[in-house]
């Protein structure tokens, strides 16, 4: 009976060998680069081989899709891989347009596209007709991702324009035109007096017709004053007004070097020109 039970222990743990037990586990390389897939392989004691690629939705292109065998294999199997060619892509139609975002949704759709759940909104230069479909990001013609949203473009109102470095007067005009209103502040700046210097929101930005927009308007740089220099030595004023960061421009008069008069006097704007007459 001993010798009996001995063989049935012997049959059993040859059977579980030969079906399972001289199997290892296979390391998990699915979702890896081919290369990080083939130094893993290697280094549990496997063969790499490259096998076909395919498309896929889920994994990027020249990552691992699957392997075969999976789970387990003889030590020093070879192992062939999958990889991914990347989603499929495709051709994004036009549907500029169209008579609402149900219909660009629509479009998008049959052509096997991922629509995004909200359109976004776009400024327009020209007339404003607020929601109607002006397109798609990306643009039409595009090869897009089949699994990255494609977003419906709707006109939510004028393309805002860059206001900065303008005349306060000149935009005021525009906005006019264009039935937005302008908020302004005032304040110092070295551009001259009247000139925006700042604007939001930012050019480009859609402004619906009502919409205000606020901007930072130049009161012209701060004055300075400077004392009379009628009397002194031309360099000599030279020298005191642009201490002060004048810009200064000499015009002799007469033969001599000293100071008759100046313009702007008294005082002129920070960094600005005064023009310095000598020669009595």
């Amino acid at each position: 009976m001993a010798i009996a039970a001995v063989a049935v222990i012997g049959l059993a743990g040859g059977g579980w060998y030969l079906t399972s037990g001289r199997y290892t586990n296979l390391p998990s390389v699915g979702d890896m680069p081919v290369s990080q897939a083939e130094q893993t392989l290697h280094q549990a004691g496997f063969t790499p081989k490259l096998g076909s690629s395919v498309i896929d939705n889920n994994v990027a292109k020249g990552d691992v899709v699957s392997t075969s065998p999976s789970g387990r294999a003889l030590p020093g199997a070879t192992v062939v891989l999958t990889i991914s060619l990347g989603p499929r892509m495709i051709t994004i139609p036009p549907v500029a347009g169209l008579a609402s975002v149900a219909a660009a949704d629509a479009k998008l759709r049959a052509a096997g596209l991922t629509v995004a759940a909200a359109p976004k909104g776009i400024g327009v230069t020209g007339t404003v007709v607020l929601n109607q479909v002006a397109g798609t990001d990306p643009a039409a013609g595009t090869s897009w991702p089949q699994n990255q949203p494609v977003y419906v473009e709707v006109v939510a109102g004028l393309a805002l324009p860059t206001l900065t470095g303008q005349s306060i007067d000149t935009i005021q005009g525009w906005a006019g035109q264009n039935h937005v209103n302008i908020q302004q502040t005032t304040v110092q700046s070295s551009q001259p007096q009247g000139i925006i210097v700042s604007q939001s929101p930012a050019p480009g930005t859609p402004v619906a017709p009502g919409s205000t927009v606020d901007v930072s308007v130049s009161q012209g740089p701060p004055q300075v004053q400077f004392q009379n220099v009628a009397g002194m030595q031309f360099q000599q004023a030279k020298q005191y007004l642009e201490s002060l960061g004048f810009q200064v421009v000499g015009k002799q008069v007469f033969f001599g070097q000293r100071v008759d008069s100046t313009s702007p006097s008294g005082q002129a704007p920070q960094g600005s020109t005064i023009t310095v007459y000598y020669g009595i």
